[in-house]
């Protein structure tokens, strides 16, 4: 899930003048971990956004949000550069990767569910018998014959 972690109040401009408003991005990737990026947005129609490769990698969503608060203006000249030099299809193949990632994780995840259900039953089904077996002895302690103590049986 990408998540949108905040916009720059001042516009880049590449090499030939043209003007990009800036955001910056983030998701979580499946080792728990937060990467942020940036993606400009051109002010003047006619040409797609643009987005950066991962910028940086952060424990938490919040640490995220406190690294994109201290981006420079020159900070993000730089990342429009890298943006203009990055071929888009190296984005998806990223993306790609970690989608595989995820559904690598979930597989692994759906596994092991499934084996301790599977544990889960076998253990409910042995408390089941021994349940059943308790109510029989039970049943027959019910039914006996009540002997008494103070006879003595002849031998």
């Amino acid at each position: 899930m990408i998540d949108f972690i905040r916009p720059y109040p001042f516009l880049v401009a590449d090499g030939e003048g043209r003007r990009y408003a800036c955001r910056a991005y983030g998701q979580p990737r499946p080792d728990d971990l937060w990467e942020g990026w940036f993606v400009f947005f051109p002010v003047d129609n006619g040409r797609r956004a643009l987005a950066t490769d991962r910028e940086t990698t952060q424990p938490r969503r919040q640490h995220l949000a406190y690294w994109a608060d201290g981006i420079s203006k020159t900070f993000l000249e730089g990342a429009l550069a890298r943006a203009l030099r990055l071929r888009p299809e190296a984005l998806l193949e990223r993306r790609a990767y970690w989608a595989g990632e995820e559904a690598a994780q979930a597989r692994i995840e759906a596994e092991l569910y499934e084996r301790a259900a599977v544990e889960a039953r076998a253990q409910a089904e042995r408390a089941e018998r021994l349940q059943r077996a308790m109510e029989a002895r039970l049943a027959r302690l019910e039914d006996a014959p009540v002997s008494d103590p103070t006879k003595r049986r002849a031998d």
